[in-house]
């Protein structure tokens, strides 16, 4: 049901990134049966689902799988991640929520020095390269994870707290859409925090960094931030406009990591077999 009065259905009392008072907006059927209030905040302006007590049967192997591009998405994100890290002077870098592990081992293919940690997936294509710690990383990569989490203010600061010298994230921002956004995806029920750019800045500033917005991309990065030259290449690096030349550059530079992790392959083999 698409914008049922908001009135019917509980929400949270507070903000799940900043703490403020929220006030009702909508109500959505979500995952076709349950229905949910969505709640705008009073003070950094972003919007959330009343608390998600349907996360296990949305994230069941009955959910509604609306993320048909997640390959092809890791491709895009491959060549971005290598243009940023090159900018940013980025050598060691953690895929934070990265799944079965296929962007970190490409980036590792790519000569970086990557890890991936995701407490819900086995990393199928790293499994060696499974981070047990977030410290120690130049680029913290977060990639289709922000709007999944339902205590973002909770579940960030350990994250913006790891000393990272720039955490790069990608999610839709809210600024006032309606039931109709599609971004809100309530048939799947997996999406149910939507940042608002002030929200973001202001949970940046409260940590340390500053942030720059272009698209669908955020770039949180400790002070001082990139200027001139180097933010006008940054920017124009995650542009949607931009992302065929990046990936073509991309595709087209050497892969010296396989090598590399195959003979540390080899190594550990003979180390186990004596």
């Amino acid at each position: 049901m698409i914008g049922s009065p908001a009135s019917a259905a509980p929400g949270p009392d507070r903000c799940r990134l900043c703490g403020a008072p929220t006030e009702a907006r909508f109500v959505l059927t979500v995952l076709g049966r349950h229905r949910v209030a969505y709640h705008g905040c009073a003070g950094c302006g972003s919007l959330q689902t009343q608390p998600p007590y349907w996360l296990d049967e949305a994230y069941g192997g009955t959910a509604v799988n609306l993320d048909v591009g997640a390959a092809q998405r890791n491709v895009v994100n491959l060549a971005v991640v290598s243009a940023v890290a090159r900018l940013l002077g980025s050598r060691r870098i953690l895929d934070f929520g990265g799944g079965d592990g296929l962007l970190c081992r490409l980036l590792r293919d790519a000569g970086f020095d990557a890890a991936v940690r995701d407490r819900f997936r086995e990393p199928a294509y790293a499994e060696v390269h499974a981070a047990g710690s977030l410290e120690g990383y130049d680029l913290i990569t977060v990639f289709e994870v922000m709007e999944h989490l339902a205590e973002p203010g909770r579940e960030l600061e350990p994250l913006f707290a790891a000393g990272a010298r720039a955490i790069l994230t990608t999610t839709a921002l809210y600024a006032g859409q309606g039931p109709h956004w599609r971004y809100l995806a309530a048939e799947a029920g997996q999406h149910v925090f939507f940042y608002s750019d002030a929200g973001l800045r202001a949970f940046a500033a409260a940590h340390g960094y500053q942030l720059i917005v272009q698209d669908q991309y955020q770039l949180f990065v400790r002070p001082p931030a990139p200027r001139g030259l180097r933010l006008y290449a940054l920017r124009n690096v995650l542009r949607p406009s931009r992302l065929p030349w990046v990936k073509a550059w991309a595709a087209l530079r050497p892969t010296p990591g396989i090598e590399a992790d195959v003979e540390a392959a080899r190594r550990r083999a003979n180390a186990g077999a004596g």
